[in-house]
């Protein structure tokens, strides 16, 4: 079959070829021009040791965090170099899971007392309840901070720290959790809104 003397598959060859060189064109400047600069922005944060940015809809962003930080800040500069870089695009920001099951059996003991501060918005007795949990499972270095977006969570158990953020927001999906491996405790916490406790 042909079109004005031209073969009709012949054209559309061309055009796949030609789309597909567009959408290859298309990943490598987006790859080249906005997510290493923004991985390579995001490495530069304190804290931070691992980064991958995966672009979709919305974008996610992967973050490995080093051993006791202040989480609330360090979050925000996560925040912050994200959305400069990103605009107006969605993104979630995903600390990296837990290598333990047990830091997450210990999380879990702390959401019934954390969900209920977040459904009430008495928030001090909070770090309280969560030492007493903390010290039940065995885990140290507990913090808690609380601000006008969220509850951040940080503690040490059997070398590894974990790390949550829970949206203060009721429209909120699931919370932002992660932990690493760790032997040392380097950054003493710190910042505006906090608590602190632990075993």
């Amino acid at each position: 079959m042909s079109w004005k003397g031209v073969r009709l598959p012949v054209v559309a060859g061309v055009f796949l070829v030609v789309l597909a060189v567009a959408l290859v064109g298309s990943r490598v400047y987006m790859q080249q021009n906005l997510v290493r600069p923004l991985e390579r922005q995001l490495e530069r944060v304190a804290g931070v040791e691992q980064v991958q940015v995966v672009p979709g809809s919305p974008w996610s962003v992967d973050i490995q965090l080093g051993p006791g930080l202040n989480l609330p800040l360090t979050y925000a500069k996560i925040q912050h170099v994200v959305g400069s870089y990103l605009g107006g695009r969605v993104f979630q920001i995903h600390l990296q899971p837990a290598a333990d099951s047990t830091l997450l059996v210990t999380y879990q003991q702390m959401q019934l007392w954390i969900q209920e501060a977040l459904a009430t918005g008495r928030f001090s007795q909070l770090p309280q309840a969560l030492a007493r949990v903390a010290q039940q499972k065995g885990a140290q270095d507990l913090g808690v901070w609380v601000d006008g977006q969220a509850v951040y969570v940080r503690f040490q158990q059997d070398k590894h720290w974990f790390y949550a953020v829970e949206s203060r927001r009721v429209t909120a999906a699931s919370p932002v959790t992660g932990s690493l491996d760790a032997t040392t405790n380097q950054t003493e916490p710190g910042g505006d809104a906090r608590a602190e406790g632990g075993a």
